[in-house]
């Protein structure tokens, strides 16, 4: 009787131990992209194009899925209980692909800008144009910038380059601007009161108005940037009309530009569904609403300048002046 009973215990324990799918309540571990847990057991995954509607009730089993609704969809098995919103081409994309059940909608830059995969293609970026002294070596596609460089500076003759042409020049230069200089001086046109200066930054100042002077310049005690601050003309109106001015911020310097004003990242993130400029917009407005009075522009730029970005710096500062909002503090 006692071996019967042995017998009986063994088929136990080894009929549960081959069971492979067996998991107690308190260690449910779910497949990963075959399962997904809801409250103590694992539910099939729905299929790709499709989402849950009622969760299952029983362990291992799938609940009701249902297609996704038009403009929306999943990539691939899931345990979603709402499918995923079609992505909107920009007015500076075209798009390639629609979007169906299974697959998001593909955009690209138009022709003339471009965009670097690698990075936040949320704004399109407008081809670089070679300068005068540049030749293009690489034509901009919607994915990559145009590629420029530098002419051959010798000079050439009959296809061949002669560098040693240059040279005699600029010997012969020297040379003419000497005997100029030795004329004018056995002539008396040098004296004491028509001594030249060859301080290049006044001569700069001279020819240029205190409007036009580049308003970020070098700080020479700070080793940084220093610029002109602004001032309002209508107080916190002035600064929300300008908000708008920022959309140009570069997306790869997005989510450092808002930590660094003080945003959480669970503010900068709830708006992750919107297009960039539109981001960038509603960020800001939350960000007037923390600081209120302190609200300031002269704190975004100086945010703007400490992540390099001294040129978007200089393109809002313009544009806030000439639109009448600010003006210089030292005007």
């Amino acid at each position: 009787m006692r071996d019967k009973y042995l017998v009986f215990l063994f088929m136990v324990v080894f009929v549960e131990s081959a069971s492979p799918r067996k998991r107690t309540v308190r260690h449910v571990s779910c497949q990963e992209n075959q399962e997904y847990k809801h409250e103590n057991h694992c539910c099939l995954n729905c299929p790709a194009g499709e989402y849950v509607k009622e969760q299952c009730t029983a362990h291992l089993a799938r609940g009701t899925c249902e297609p996704c609704p038009h403009e929306t969809f999943t990539e691939h098995g899931n345990g979603l209980t709402q499918c995923l919103p079609c992505k909107k081409c920009h007015i500076d994309e075209d798009m390639i692909k629609s979007c169906t059940s299974t697959q998001n909608t593909e955009c690209q830059c138009k022709p003339g800008l471009f965009c670097v995969p690698d990075q936040a293609c949320e704004v399109c970026k407008k081809c670089s144009k070679c300068k005068l002294d540049e030749e293009e070596v690489k034509n901009c596609t919607s994915i990559s910038n145009t590629v420029c460089k530098m002419k051959s500076s010798s000079f050439t003759v009959s296809g061949r380059s002669h560098p040693g042409v240059i040279a005699s020049v600029i010997v012969l230069c020297i040379f003419v601007t000497l005997v100029i200089c030795f004329i004018c001086w056995r002539k008396g046109v040098f004296n004491k009161e028509t001594e030249i200066s060859c301080k290049t930054s006044e001569i700069f100042k001279s020819n240029m108005g205190a409007d036009e002077m580049d308003p970020f310049q070098p700080d020479p005690l700070q080793g940084g940037v220093q610029y002109r601050r602004l001032t309002p003309l209508d107080e916190q109106e002035s600064l929300k009309r300008c908000l708008d001015l920022f959309g140009e911020l570069d997306s790869s310097y997005h989510k450092r530009f808002f930590r660094r004003i003080g945003l959480s990242d669970n503010k900068i993130q709830s708006v992750d569904h919107l297009p960039h400029a539109d981001r960038v917009y509603d960020l800001l407005r939350i960000w007037m609403e923390k600081e209120g009075l302190k609200a300031d522009i002269n704190h975004l730029l100086e945010v703007l300048l400490s992540l390099d970005q001294k040129l978007t710096a200089e393109n809002i500062t313009d544009k806030a002046i000439k639109n009448g909002d600010f003006m210089y503090e030292d005007d």
